[in-house]
């Protein structure tokens, strides 16, 4: 493209490896969203929140993933998402943030682990070969976060 030596160009669109990138496509995505009724968790920006439909999205770059008990309710918010934004469906989660994710579907269990990650700061600090040992912990976390975010949102919007 030529352009008169006197003339400044407007960029119109992010660079993909720019750093404003992400932030540029976090706030464009956060305002298709807010057009579908999700809300931002005051405590976390990255999270949004359907309050009616009971949809948790995480986003992270250029990744959503998507959290609900309704199956019907994630078919229209992808529905809803693909007439905006070009989609891509990576199917089931393995993996996010580095932190390993195991899914149970009969059993509702949602398994989050870091354990490479953990045998690694052991390994550079030099206490692999000390005993240590895996603990479960439990909680209720889908309706335990919807209601903290909830109550989050609730209390920013005063």
């Amino acid at each position: 493209m030529k352009v008169k030596s006197d003339c400044i160009l407007r960029v119109l669109q992010s660079l993909y490896d720019l750093k404003q990138a992400a932030q540029d496509w976090h706030d464009c995505c956060v305002t298709a969203l807010s057009e579908l009724d999700f809300a931002q968790c005051a405590a976390d920006s990255c999270l949004l929140i359907h309050k009616s439909k009971e949809i948790i999205l995480l986003l992270y770059i250029d990744n959503i993933v998507i959290i609900c008990k309704s199956l019907s309710n994630i078919k229209w918010f992808k529905h809803e998402f693909q007439c905006v934004f070009k989609v891509k469906n990576l199917r089931k989660m393995k993996r996010i943030l580095d932190i390993q994710i195991t899914c149970n579907r009969k059993t509702w269990i949602l398994q989050m682990n870091q354990t490479h990650y953990l045998h690694d700061v052991l390994e550079r600090l030099n206490m692999k070969q000390d005993k240590h040992k895996t603990t479960d912990f439990s909680m209720n976390e889908y309706d335990a976060l919807l209601r903290s975010c909830l109550e989050s949102n609730h209390t920013a919007a005063r």
